[in-house]
């Protein structure tokens, strides 16, 4: 289910050009080597015209881990995916966790925050990308 639903919002997105151009990971007909080009263009481009290009390089430790996924919800039904909105929020919002210490377990609690690494979705719901 998860794989179809994905893959809709994949469409979805794509369709109506609500990723910016710039994201081309996860993409359909996508990957980051497109980055890595772009980055090789632009320094040669620099070197061509004696120009100083500024890079920045930055890695976001424990990213799928702190998404915050209200605001996340809160993207999906801005965006009008109202038929695939409450799936969502239930995938994204009703994940339980316990704690094992020693050998001791404590209750359930619901995670707040972070996507599920190795989801299917994960790697399309990080909608900082969107244009919008």
């Amino acid at each position: 289910m998860e794989r179809i639903v994905t893959k809709r919002l994949s469409w979805f997105l794509e369709t109506n050009s609500l990723l910016v151009e710039e994201q081309t990971g996860f993409r359909k007909f996508g990957s980051t080597n497109q980055q890595v080009a772009f980055l090789s263009q632009s320094i040669k481009g620099a070197l061509d015209k004696s120009r100083i290009l500024l890079v920045v390089f930055i890695d976001l430790k424990s990213a799928y881990d702190t998404v915050w996924t209200d605001k996340l919800s809160l993207k999906l039904a801005d965006f009008g995916i109202e038929n695939m909105f409450n799936w969502f929020r239930g995938f994204l919002c009703q994940h339980l966790c316990k704690i094992r210490y020693r050998r001791g377990f404590s209750k359930y609690g619901v995670l707040k925050i972070g996507l599920l690494q190795g989801s299917i979705s994960s790697c399309t719901h990080p909608l900082q990308y969107l244009n919008k």
